[in-house]
């Protein structure tokens, strides 16, 4: 999982199915390595159906269970779900009564990994894409832009 560490530009789609929406955001995720795994922290902006700009945020902790696997934890500790990464790709689900989450994740390289998550219920009728796109920082920019030109 050490793969996923960094920062990361984090671009997300929710289609709310029943009301015919789709919602935007853009933010920042980080992976932050821990004795254990990895802590994740994401941050977005999305707009509002009025209008108004609203913030986002969540964390969770990858617990490795192997170098491509970890155990998915809510921040309170709760379990969210197994995941092994090491074909580059996973379906998941979780069960949040009564709602289902049906959800994936794709290793695209190591600049960029997708998830997605179909959620069914009573009040539920989402499908959530989320992009990653890894952020270098501005040394390491010039440094990839100075070796791509020698």
């Amino acid at each position: 999982m050490a793969y996923l560490a960094g920062t990361w530009h984090l671009a997300r789609v929710v289609a709310d199915r029943r009301a015919g929406r789709d919602y935007r955001m853009v933010g920042t995720a980080w992976y932050t390595p821990t004795l254990d795994g990895l802590h994740y922290t994401e941050r977005v902006r999305w707009t509002a159906p009025d209008g108004r700009p609203l913030d986002g945020h969540r964390c969770y902790r990858l617990i490795a269970t192997g170098p491509w696997s970890a155990e998915l934890r809510f921040a309170d500790g709760r379990y969210f779900h197994a995941l092994d990464l090491h074909t580059g790709a996973a379906e998941v689900a979780h069960t949040c009564p009564p709602d289902r989450y049906a959800g994936w994740y794709a290793l695209a390289g190591p600049e960029a990994h997708r998830t997605g998550w179909t959620v069914t219920g009573p009040r539920k009728a989402l499908t959530i894409v989320s992009t990653y796109t890894r952020q270098r920082h501005a040394a390491e920019n010039r440094s990839a832009r100075g070796a791509s030109l020698e």
